[in-house]
Parts: structure tokens; C-alpha cells; sequence
């Protein structure tokens, strides 16, 4: 009854060979042909049924002809299992100028991460997997001077604990030649670094703060690694009576931080008087000192008439501005300067903005030294140690640059010198200075209830004793 010939008979015979053929799926590359080849084995009294499965069993020969490759096995390389069991792990010694590498997990000893000198575990994922991509030249090395204590990569069986332990020294020592020539691969390795317990009712500290380190951490690792021993160790009451002291010496410093602001080291709450960073900012705080009218600039004449071809210098009223600075640095800018330059310029990082301004000649540079940072684009000017050091002799005044967010032996600094004048007393003003890594840096004008440029009778006390070891007041 189901050779009929009605149309949908062609149905019927494909919905039933599609069920004989599910357990054949996985190795025949095609389908469509094999249920069409026995829909017309169960309809053979229907002609058009047996020309249709002809006609796509043709087609499927073509399509197979077209495409040879299809369904054949390509060779495939060593599993990574099979890598990670062949390696051999090893690391290399923490004491410092020997090269040697050590092959089995020593006792009391801890494998550390090279990069984090977090503890790894010796011979797991992570440390194959250290050496088959940072060290693969010393990789082989070490397997071709243990051939037993590893398998093959293509067979990838693995070897007994016992007998890998048995199949290779302890350690061995590298030629120096041999380090240098694989250096990079030398310095992926990871440590074995040697587990020190502290003396009794002792701990280890951080020598600058006497900050406690634990054994086994990562500071611990990384100081051993950079000293070659142990951090320093001391009593521990000593420690916790440096604990308290440093609590509340802390508690005091949060107060006065509260009451003074960033300038609490300096014991007096001073106002920042902000600049725009376009490249003038150190410029334009200096011109803001002399703009309150209560002091006026006193110019060097020399300089100024050097500066500007011989033309008459200004009134003392007269204000500063940021071209006329800019003009005295430029004539300031010799040519050992400029070959400095030139030479920091060639060696500079990618991407580094400071020395951009030094051009290949030394008039140019004046030039772009002249020309203010808001018109000189990527290759603005911006104040250095050259400019700080004009401007002071200049107007014969002395710079105190505070940075607020520095260490604190770095947070008061003084560059320069200048001669003394009998008849010019000297005055100062303090600046404030922030940077980051690259030339990004900023100079804005600290001032004292309206008060922007002191007589050393007029400096806070707390801002002498702050500078003191800087300049000679």
C-alpha cells in the first residue's frame, strides 16, 4: 500500500530511512544520498522515486571529487598533557652570582614565581608551563642531561614519581657562557628559595619602616631575591614599641593634615592660587607672585637687554609677563644644553614628551622655547631645571617648590644657585609642584594671606625648617 503513487509517498520512505540510518550518522560524510538511496530501495515500483536517488547519489560522488580532503585524518602533534608530562621541572637558585639550576623540590625550600615571587607548587601546571614557554632552550637542555626522567612528547606516558626523582641529580651548574647567550630564558625561571623561620621573639621588618614581613610572603621572597638573604630581623618588643610610636605619630599627622591641608609638614595652611596647564603654568605663577601690586619684579639688566636686543628695561611697575620669562630662558639655553638635549632626545622612550622641544638646531630650539606652550603644540617648552635656575637669577628671587605628594625627603626642593647682592636683599616664593612618570608636570603659586613673594623674616618657620637642608636662608 505505500508504493502508491501519490505525491507524498517520497515522505513517507525518507521519514523511515532516516530512522534505519541514526546509528551510521557518525561515519557516513554525507547524509542526503543514503536516505534517498533507500527511500528508492522501498519504492522501486516508482520511477521518478529511483531517478531522484540516482540523481543525488551523483551529486554526492561530485561533491566528494570536489573536496578529497574531506573526512580524512590530519596528523595531529603531541597533546598538551603530553607536553607538560615530558618536561622535566627544574628552577634555578636564589643565591645571588650562581648559576645553578636546581632539578628536584628541595626540603624547606619554596618555589617562587620569578614575575609575582608568589609560592608556586613544584612540578604542577603552572611551573611546566613557566618553563615550556619561557625557557624552552634550557628545557631541552635539561632533558637532553636527563633523558630517563621524562617521556616522549608523542607517546606522552608518564613516569613514576619515584623513578623521575631517581633520574636526575639535585642540581646542576650552568656555564656562564651559557647564561648569557640564553639570558632572557635565565631570568623567566622561577626560584628555590630557602623557607627561614625568624630567630625567637624575633620578627623580620622591612628595613626603611620596620614594617613586619612574614615568612613565606611575597615581600619576604622579593628581598631575598634582590639581597640574597633573609630580611632584617629584631626583637619583637622592640617592634611593637616602634608600632605604637608609629601609630601615633600618625594619629598627630591625620590631625594636622586635617588642620592644615597638604601643606600640614610645613606647619602653616597655605592657598593655592591655580594656573592653567597649557604648557606656561610655571611662567604664570611666577607673573601671579608680582601681580598683587604689594612687590614688584626687580630685573637683571644684562639678561634683559640680551634677551631683547638692547631695548630699555622695563619700569619695576611694569608687569611680568609669560613671554618676557620665556625670552630670558631661551638666551639662557646654551649650546651644552642643546647637545644634552639632543643626546636625551635620541635616547628617549616612545611616547616620552620632555625633550620634544630640542630641534636640530640650537636656534630653533630658542625659538620654540620662546614660543608660549598654548601656540607651541607637540613641541611646547615646558620648564625645567634650565628655566628655574633663569628666572631666580633673573628677578633675583628664590624658588621653594613643594611637592605635596612626594616622599618626604623629596617633598621640598631648591634648584640653582645665586650670588648674594648687598644692595638686592633676596626674596622668595613658593611654588607647588605635582608630576606624573611622564612630562605631565605642573606648577601653581602658594600664598600666605595675600602674601605671594616673602623677606626671610616674613618665611612661616615651619616652611624654613622644610627647606633648610635645601638652601642656605
Amino acid at each position: 500500500a505505500e508504493q502508491a503513487t501519490e505525491p507524498r509517498q517520497l515522505g513517507s520512505h525518507l521519514k523511515r530511512a532516516n530512522r534505519a540510518d541514526e546509528a551510521e550518522q557518525a561515519t557516513e560524510p554525507c547524509q542526503l544520498g543514503r536516505r534517498l538511496k533507500r527511500a528508492a530501495a522501498a519504492g522501486e515500483g516508482s520511477a521518478s522515486t529511483a531517478g531522484e536517488a540516482a540523481a543525488a547519489e551523483a551529486d554526492e560522488k561530485e561533491e566528494e571529487a570536489k573536496r578529497p580532503a574531506m573526512g580524512k585524518t590530519r596528523p595531529k602533534g603531541p597533546s598538551l598533557a603530553a607536553q607538560r608530562a615530558a618536561v622535566v621541572p627544574f628552577a634555578r637558585a636564589a643565591a645571588r652570582g650562581v648559576t645553578k639550576l636546581v632539578l628536584r623540590a628541595e626540603p624547606n625550600h619554596a618555589l617562587v614565581s620569578c614575575s609575582s615571587f608568589r609560592t608556586l607548587q613544584w612540578g604542577a601546571s603552572s611551573h611546566r608551563d613557566a618553563l615550556l614557554v619561557g625557557a624552552p632552550t634550557l628545557l631541552a637542555h635539561v632533558r637532553s642531561l636527563c633523558p630517563e626522567a621524562a617521556p616522549s612528547e608523542a607517546n606522552g606516558q608518564a613516569v613514576a614519581a619515584e623513578a623521575q626523582t631517581a633520574a636526575v641529580p639535585p642540581s646542576f651548574a650552568l656555564s656562564n657562557e651559557l647564561v648569557a647567550e640564553h639570558i632572557d630564558e635565565w631570568l623567566a625561571l622561577p626560584f628555590s628559595i630557602e623557607r627561614v623561620e625568624p630567630r625567637a621573639d624575633h620578627v623580620f621588618v622591612c628595613a626603611e619602616r620596620n614594617a613586619q614581613i612574614l615568612p613565606g610572603s611575597e615581600m619576604f621572597h622579593r628581598i631575598y631575591v634582590d639581597e640574597g638573604v633573609a630580611p632584617k630581623q629584631i626583637p619583637r618588643a622592640l617592634y611593637e614599641r616602634d608600632c605604637g610610636a608609629r601609630k601615633e605619630r600618625e594619629r598627630r599627622e591625620h590631625e594636622q593634615i586635617k588642620a592644615l591641608g597638604e601643606c600640614a609638614p610645613l606647619g602653616v595652611r597655605l592657598r593655592v592660587n591655580r594656573t592653567k596647564s597649557d604648557g606656561d603654568c610655571f611662567f604664570n605663577s611666577v607673573c601671579k607672585a608680582f601681580g598683587g601690586g604689594e612687590h614688584f619684579p626687580t630685573r637683571d639688566e644684562k639678561m634683559w637687554h640680551a634677551a631683547n636686543l638692547g631695548a630699555p628695561v622695563p619700569h619695576p611697575q611694569e608687569p611680568l609677563t609669560v613671554v618676557e620669562l620665556r625670552r630670558v630662558c631661551a638666551e639662557s639655553y646654551t649650546e651644552g644644553m642643546w647637545e644634552i638635549g639632543q643626546a636625551m632626545r635620541a635616547a628617549s622612550v616612545s611616547g616620552s614628551a620632555q625633550w620634544t622641544f630640542v630641534a636640530d638646531t640650537l636656534a630653533e630650539t630658542r625659538e620654540r622655547i620662546r614660543t608660549p606652550g598654548s601656540d607651541a603644540g607637540d613641541v611646547a617648552y615646558w620648564a625645567d631645571e634650565s628655566a628655574v635656575a633663569a628666572v631666580q637669577r633673573y628677578l633675583h628671587v628664590r624658588l621653594l617648590i613643594y611637592n605635596p605628594h612626594a616622599a618626604d625627603a623629596h617633598r621640598a626642593q631648591c634648584l640653582g644657585d645665586l650670588k648674594a647682592c648687598a644692595d638686592m636683599p633676596l626674596r622668595y616664593i613658593l611654588l607647588r609642584y605635582t608630576h606624573n612618570s611622564t612630562k605631565l608636570q605642573h606648577y601653581e603659586l602658594y600664598s600666605l594671606g595675600g602674601t605671594t613673594v616673602f623677606e626671610r623674616a616674613s618665611l612661616p618657620d615651619g616652611v624654613v625648617s622644610a627647606f633648610a637642608s635645601r638652601v642656605s636662608f
